[in-house]
């Protein structure tokens, strides 16, 4: 495997630990000839184009992503900060969730194995993640 491919499997992921968070099924993309679903984190809801403020923010987000050599896929947020910010409760979302994949891996060819096994690789390491971040929350609230 190129390792074009391999970047652009592993940059295929969730910034915010996927496995670890209970997903719910938001959308997929097709990377490299196959076919991924992209989950979004309990709690949170996709973005849409739909809303101005929210295509304002895919676009933005989306441009940063561009310059750094990747694509934005989904992006989603805490669905409570996304309402508030939606309504102009709120003048910044804190959680947000984004998949991302390098967007010269997007015509590479991949195996349905090696993604599987990358897939299960980096939900582990957003479990340890979340764990890390659950514990030192709940130290600081002791």
């Amino acid at each position: 495997m190129s390792t074009t491919a391999i970047r652009a499997i592993t940059t295929a992921v969730l910034i915010l630990f996927v496995g670890a968070m209970g997903p719910a099924f938001a959308g997929s993309a097709t990377i490299g000839g196959v076919s991924i679903n992209l989950p979004t984190p309990k709690g949170f809801c996709e973005l849409s184009s739909n809303d101005s403020s929210e295509k304002s923010m895919l676009t933005t987000i989306g441009a940063i992503v561009k310059s750094a050599g990747n694509i934005l896929l989904s992006m989603s947020a805490d669905c409570q900060q996304l309402a508030a910010w939606d309504a102009h409760q709120r003048k910044a979302i804190d959680d947000l969730a984004q998949y991302h994949t390098n967007i010269d891996g997007q015509t590479e060819t991949f195996k349905n194995e090696a993604i599987q096994q990358t897939c299960n690789d980096l939900r582990a390491q957003g479990g340890e993640i979340s764990d890390n971040c659950r514990s030192k929350r709940q130290h600081n609230e002791d």
